[in-house]
């Protein structure tokens, strides 16, 4: 459907003068001086904020491993909750259980790895989980901020040692979460950094995370095939001030609960960038009955799209033997910054590439052909290409109220070549 809309305007550019000329800086909106990651509830999503100045405050020894934070968890947690501060250094984290009304600051100038041997050990890997462990029960009340500025604040960084996924969050049965302030540095591993699933074990949406908000987070580096954050399950998630660089910055794609028709209800997503990626936004439901997404300011620079929205499927899991949808969806506040060059198309995707932007892949790129006989895995490989249009949509079973295309912004590079603004494939 295409509605007039009110446009959500966010504050993506400054403007500056050089030279008598204006331009246009843009900022990195994941900055807490530039966006602010209060309120932490929108539309009935997101974090119910909890005071912790009176709660007791336990510390992290400088340097300390991945057992003594479990171990401080679990005292502090039993205790009926405090927070844990951890000072600055370099540490090497994996499978942090976090738990029950603990609620944990990480000072500036620190950075988090896998510790070395991450690929021996048994298990997911991730940094920090959180009602993920089928023994576990559900997670309450827990908060996970970051201090400092966008140049300081605390950094993870994720490095392929293995062939499993890498994760900083794996978030699975969880009621009211926080995560805010930090930045993310991959290196094209695989898997979400941010992923929400269903807790071990769980066959139903009480196993799913409900009320969280994830704030002010930057991630480079990341896969194209993967995304910042996905919503695989989750009630009433409010993400936003999210930016990051390839891949997908938000992708709702109710992929791993299928076999029980688990998906998503009440995702709520503002003031999303993705730059030199996929899209910024992407909706995928598989063959889940789904409920709504709510976006409110999303822009892509230099991305192949801005709004990616698929068509579901029925897979050989699937409990649902018809294609998903999302009910009640709409998306607002649409940008979108052409480049011919920098943005990152699969080469299954180079045959949706317009004649016109064709001359920004090189001829060894379009030949798919080639690949699937030198080696098939190598057409998910990303290659370098035109951004195309701000909305991408192949849907057929549900719909997404949209504005209309005169409400959707672009500049950028060759606008003329780019003919429209909703490219749809039947």
């Amino acid at each position: 459907m295409m509605k007039n809309k009110v446009l959500f305007f966010v504050v993506f550019s400054l403007l500056v003068t050089i030279t008598g000329v204006a331009q246009i800086q843009e900022k990195n909106i994941s900055d807490i001086e530039v966006s602010s990651p209060r309120p932490y509830r929108y539309e009935g999503a997101g974090y119910n904020e909890v005071a912790i100045d009176k709660l007791p405050i336990f510390k992290l020894k400088k340097g300390g491993n991945s057992e003594e934070l479990n171990k401080l968890i679990a005292e502090v947690s039993k205790k009926g909750g405090g927070v844990i501060k951890i000072p600055s250094g370099a540490y090497n984290f994996m499978q942090i259980l976090l738990k029950s009304n603990v609620h944990i600051r990480i000072a500036k100038n620190t950075v988090i790895e896998f510790p070395e041997n991450s690929g021996n050990k048994k298990g997911e890997k991730s940094i920090i989980m959180i009602g993920r462990l089928a023994n576990e029960g559900r997670i309450k009340n827990v908060s996970i901020v970051g201090e400092g500025s966008l140049t300081n604040r605390p950094k993870f960084i994720l490095r392929q040692v293995d062939i499993k996924h890498r994760r900083v969050f794996s978030i699975g049965s969880v009621e009211n979460l926080l995560i805010e302030n930090f930045t993310i540095e991959d290196n094209e591993t695989k898997g979400s950094a941010i992923a929400f699933n269903l807790q071990r074990k769980g066959d139903s949406k009480a196993y799913r995370a409900k009320g969280a908000t994830v704030a002010n987070i930057s991630m480079t580096g990341i896969e194209h095939g993967y995304a910042l954050v996905q919503n695989n399950v989750g009630e009433n998630i409010l993400l936003k001030n999210l930016i990051c660089e390839n891949g997908v910055t938000c992708r709702v794609e109710t992929h791993s609960a299928r076999p029980f028709n688990v998906g998503i209800d009440n995702i709520v997503i503002q003031n999303i960038v993705n730059k030199h990626g996929k899209a910024a936004v992407l909706l995928q439901p598989h063959s889940v009955v789904n409920g709504r997404v709510i976006v409110e300011g999303v822009k892509s620079i230099g991305s192949v799209w801005t709004v990616f929205l698929k068509e579901g499927f029925v897979a050989k899991d699937s409990k649902r033997r018809e294609n998903g949808v999302f009910i009640g969806s709409k998306i607002s506040g649409i940008s979108m910054v052409y480049s011919n060059t920098k943005a990152v198309l699969s080469r299954r995707n180079v045959k949706n590439v317009p004649d016109a932007l064709k001359q920004f892949i090189s001829e060894e790129d379009r030949n798919i052909k080639k690949f699937k006989v030198i080696d098939p895995s190598i057409i998910e490989k990303g290659v370098p290409g035109p951004s195309i249009a701000p909305v991408f949509s192949n849907v057929k079973t549900y719909s997404v109220e949209l504005p209309n295309a005169d409400e959707i912004r672009v500049s950028g590079e060759d606008v003329h070549l780019r003919k429209v603004k909703f490219f749809r494939i039947d």
